[in-house]
């Protein structure tokens, strides 16, 4: 398994307004000044299936003065973790286990002549089953204690942080806890705010399997200390260039990255009784690449899928009970219909017998409404048991709407009818006439937006999952 990520930290003024050296100070995990560090890291080739597993580790740190001596240092740890699909496992983004460690921190440091000096810390640590998913956590709530030790030698800075926790739930049913953490760091100060680091996280699990108890990983790296404004920052691993933001959007796993999206959308959204959601396709054109001989990213599916399984896929994805779905002739499918009845949701497009039965005069029961008085109109039905006897196969179908729109071009009156199906009834004309005018929402409120304000189609990135992670980027800020 590989890695690679980015980190950092906000730093606060020392007490009473003391000159520090920052760069010193943000490399000390107890010094006596409010930092907030996080980590950014992106696992490779994780689980049974090879995909990625991504981690935001927030740090905070904030020590307390307690007495004259002594400064109570408290660290906190909390993951958000977006954790892959593994065999038949479903993934899951959320929090896990966040800890706290809290050390009794000397305010005195001990010199070691000139500027030199060390410090030590030591103190409760705790763990606590927040897991936002079984998969996510130990479910199991932990004690233990920690130590940490840092020292600086003229352009060096080494130490450690030491911890061990075990469960103390007794009554939970998950595998107990036995877990020791080690993070040795050595770090070489250069000029101007650089230096070069290694901190490689160790553990040591006594309750896990016989070959799977220690992770030891190897690796190094360099990162600044400068100003952002007035805000002293802390970049480990340097400010990320152009072509590092691209390796991590080209590298991250886009259906992975689609499913995040969809559930926080989902958290932030609630669909209320009739709203409609509208589905429609959109290709990235630029995003086509002859010399790899790679289509144009149109919706992450199968490599030898098409939109109709993704918009199969989709509705999976969704609550949809008690919603009007919406969607054009391409998604017009038995299939697409059956699932979305099956999901308590109501769709809404066999194209000649309907045409016939608008078009010809002994047609009863057809209800017109105006939705614009001069361009358009519906014609509405739901006297369908002929149509269901010749088309058993499409369940819930109980009306049909025909669309008529006239537009003026180049002084001739052009005129366009459209013929849907729905699983609504036709007690409300209006309605109907509403959730077809909103389906086109999906094109000027959004398809629209990210053509031209966006620009989208210009967009020439193509290299691994990167077209598709930025259109997901952009999904977001729209």
């Amino acid at each position: 398994m590989s890695n690679f990520g980015v980190s950092s930290s906000a730093l606060a003024q020392a007490e009473g307004g003391e000159q520090v050296d920052l760069v010193t100070q943000s490399q000390n995990p107890i010094a006596s000044m409010i930092s907030v560090p996080f980590d950014f890291t992106s696992y490779q080739n994780v689980g049974e299936d090879n995909k990625t597993q991504n981690v935001i580790l927030f740090k905070p740190v904030v020590p307390i003065d307690i007495t004259e001596n002594w400064n109570f240092v408290l660290r906190a740890l909390i993951p958000f973790i977006d954790k892959p699909d593994s065999g038949p496992i479903d993934g899951k983004a959320g929090v896990g286990d966040i800890g706290l460690q809290s050390y009794f921190v000397p305010k005195k440091t001990n010199s070691l002549g000139r500027d030199n000096f060390w410090t030590w810390g030591v103190g409760p640590v705790l763990q606590f089953d927040t897991a936002s998913d079984d998969i996510l956590g130990t479910g199991r709530n932990a004690a233990g204690i920690g130590g940490v030790f840092f020292s600086k030698i003229n352009n060096w800075t080494v130490g450690a942080l030491l911890n061990n926790v075990w469960d103390v739930d007794s009554s939970n049913t998950r595998d107990g806890v036995n877990l020791m953490t080690s993070q040795p760091f050595v770090n070489y100060n250069l000029d101007n705010g650089w230096y070069l680091k290694t901190d490689p996280v160790i553990t040591y699990n006594q309750k896990a399997d016989s070959g799977n108890k220690w992770t030891v990983p190897v690796g190094g790296g360099f990162g600044r200390v400068f100003n952002w404004g007035k805000q002293p920052l802390s970049l480990k691993n340097a400010i990320p260039s152009h072509d590092t933001f691209g390796d991590a959007f080209a590298a991250i796993d886009t259906e992975q990255f689609s499913q995040c999206f969809i559930r926080w959308v989902s958290d932030l959204a609630t669909l209320s009784e009739g709203q409609i959601i509208a589905i429609a396709g959109k290709t990235v054109r630029r995003s086509l690449d002859k010399a790899l001989k790679k289509a144009a990213i149109h919706v992450k599916v199968d490599d030898k899928s098409n939109e109709i399984t993704a918009i199969s896929k989709l509705l999976e994805r969704l609550d949809i009970a008690g919603a009007v779905v919406t969607i054009d002739a391409m998604g017009c499918q038995k299939k697409i219909a059956r699932q979305i009845i099956e999901q308590k949701g109501d769709y809404g497009d066999l194209l000649d017998d309907v045409k016939t039965y608008f078009t010809s005069d002994k047609s009863p029961n057809l209800s017109v409404v105006e939705i614009d008085a001069e361009t358009r109109k519906a014609v509405v039905s739901g006297d369908l048991d002929w149509l269901k006897q010749s088309h058993p196969e499409w369940e819930g179908l109980r009306s049909v709407l025909a669309v008529t729109a006239e537009r003026c071009f180049k002084d001739k009156i052009e005129q366009e009818t459209r013929y849907f199906i729905t699983s609504l009834d036709d007690s409300d004309p209006q309605r109907l006439a509403h959730a077809v005018r909103a389906h086109w929402s999906v094109e000027n409120n959004l398809h629209w937006v990210l053509d031209v304000a966006f620009d989208e189609d210009s967009n020439r990135t193509r290299t691994g999952n990167s077209a598709a992670n930025l259109a997901v980027v952009r999904h977001i800020a729209v």
